[in-house]
């Protein structure tokens, strides 16, 4: 019997969802079931919210994986679609993930031929990225299929009720990071 290395990967490859290795029949997209993610009871938003956002995510990867990127990668990528040229900085942002995270993801993108990087005229320690002509296409091709994702997932709820969540998560947001918001346990 052959010892295994601490550093050797399981056979079969247990890569986590949205990694760069490609699903197979044989290494499907996990599906889930909603209780597998309801232990915290309570309503404790957080959770609630990353379990739509993971459910979401999960059922759009299964369509981004037959383009080889992830989850991340492809919000970076409809973020720069949407706003292109835009600042790593901003991207980051944007995208809310920290920008030495984000600079790798652009490396992967920019090594797949997805997007192209260039300093700034205004401030040459800026980088800035836009999409490549294949990078366009992709975007092109996949935004629909997240749109229509979102879509059937907001079935359940009426015109008003998907409006409302719109609204109500929207001033969530901006009371949460107002510059005067205090915070609770702040004073």
């Amino acid at each position: 019997m052959q010892k295994k290395s601490r550093h050797q990967k399981p056979a079969g490859g247990n890569s986590p969802p949205g990694s760069q290795r490609a699903r197979t029949k044989k290494n499907p997209v996990k599906r889930f079931d909603s209780e597998e993610y309801r232990t915290i009871k309570g309503g404790y938003l957080p959770h609630e919210l990353s379990c739509v956002t993971h459910a979401l995510n999960m059922l759009l990867l299964e369509h981004l994986r037959e383009s080889g990127i992830n989850v991340v990668q492809f919000r970076a990528l409809q973020v720069i679609a949407n706003a292109q040229p835009i600042s790593i900085g901003d991207l980051a942002r944007d995208i809310v993930i920290e920008q030495s995270v984000v600079s790798r993801i652009i490396n992967q993108l920019v090594s797949r031929n997805l997007v192209e990087k260039s300093r700034s005229e205004v401030n040459g320690k800026i980088v800035n990225v836009c999409l490549t002509p294949e990078g366009e296409s992709l975007i092109t091709h996949l935004q629909p299929i997240a749109y229509a994702i979102q879509a059937d997932a907001l079935s359940v709820l009426s015109e008003k009720e998907r409006k409302s969540l719109t609204e109500m998560l929207s001033r969530i947001f901006n009371h949460i990071t107002s510059p005067s918001y205090a915070g609770v346990l702040d004073g």
